[in-house]
């Protein structure tokens, strides 16, 4: 699934996420090393919301 490895170019994701988890995860789940779909789901829908609601992110705490 190409939007996966795709979410973490919005910059909003990357103030928000530490990216090379996320590309970790992404790529643990396609190699079949972690059972981690409902974590990448979950992920996956907050990007999709982030994206579709044009929320502003103004900085990494």
């Amino acid at each position: 699934m190409e939007e996966l490895q795709e979410m973490t170019d919005d910059e909003r994701i990357q103030r928000l996420f530490d990216v090379e988890i996320i590309n970790s995860l992404v790529n643990d789940y396609y190699q079949e090393r972690a059972q981690n779909a409902i974590k990448l789901w979950k992920l996956y829908t907050l990007c999709l919301w982030i994206q579709e609601s044009d929320v502003t992110i103004s900085g990494r705490a």
